[in-house]
C-alpha cells in the first residue's frame, strides 16, 4: 500500500508538463490511509496525474 507521495524533483518526472502543475511543486506531499481515499480537484489540477505516476512506480 502506498503511504505517502512526496513530490522532491519534479523536473525529474516521467511526465513532461509535470513541473507546470501547482499540484506537483516541489515539497508537496500526499498521505494515504487503509482503507477508501478519495482525491478531488478540478479538471485539470492533476488527479489522474498522481495515480499514474504511483502506478509506474509500482510497476
Amino acid at each position: 500500500m502506498v503511504e505517502k507521495v512526496v513530490i522532491y524533483d519534479n523536473t525529474k518526472s516521467p511526465v513532461r508538463y509535470l513541473s507546470s502543475l501547482d499540484t506537483f511543486n516541489n515539497g508537496k506531499s500526499y498521505e494515504f490511509h487503509t482503507g477508501v481515499n478519495i482525491i478531488v480537484g478540478e479538471n485539470g489540477s492533476g488527479k489522474t496525474t498522481l495515480l499514474k505516476i504511483i502506478e509506474k512506480y509500482l510497476l
